[in-house]
């Protein structure tokens, strides 16, 4: 391996290969190494299993955070991921929202094209760091339920981070089941885009 590539990562569990929708999680062991910096497509949330020291490159200077077990990092998917420095090995619990569920959640309350998820590169949510170990067990569980699971703890975590790290928190209302509107807005596009198709299948 050449001084230009990253240490391998150790990948515990994934559940990207579990069929899980809006929602992953992948429990890591993190090297101790350098990083480049990445584009995410998702809003991605880190979990530390142990205490490390992470240094981050931010225009030309390391910023240099410690983290406990238990302590929370969240990078919005509009933002790209600093390169960043790891002092030791730690095991990492990451999770990979869906921007679309933060959207649907936001649906009901304000206009989902105006919430900005921020960034929090350092922080204590008991909330978040025990949906992940929730999640995490669910997953090493293998249960037939495990997809059900993670798309409850989906909406449940979209929720709680708009409450908390969205920059236009507003009140949410509560979601009583059904689909939101979000997701009958997709709905109602389907059907006009193949209105001739469904208004036949109605007619059989």
């Amino acid at each position: 391996m050449s001084n230009n590539e990253p240490a391998p990562h150790l990948h515990l569990l994934s559940s990207f290969e579990s069929g899980w929708n809006g929602l992953n999680l992948i429990y890591e062991i993190e090297p101790a190494d350098e990083m480049p910096e990445i584009d995410l497509e998702h809003h991605f949330i880190i979990i530390a299993q142990n205490n490390f020291r992470a240094s981050f490159m931010f225009n030309g200077s390391w910023q240099h955070i410690d983290y406990a077990s238990g302590d929370v990092a969240i990078v919005p998917a509009t933002q790209t991921f600093p390169r960043t420095l790891v002092d030791r090995e730690v095991p990492l619990i990451e999770l990979f929202l869906d921007p679309a569920m933060l959207a649907c959640a936001a649906f009901d309350s304000v206009n989902p094209d105006r919430v900005e998820l921020l960034p929090q590169l350092h922080l204590r949510d008991p909330l978040i760091q025990h949906m992940g170990l929730a999640l995490k067990e669910e997953l090493a569980a293998g249960g037939a339920g495990s997809r059900l699971y993670a798309e409850s703890m989906a909406a449940a975590l979209s929720v709680h981070l708009l409450r908390r790290y969205c920059a236009f928190p507003k009140e949410i209302k509560n979601y009583t089941g059904g689909l939101c509107k979000y997701q009958l807005r997709q709905v109602f596009d389907y059907i006009e885009e193949h209105k001739d198709g469904v208004l036949l299948a109605f007619l059989r």
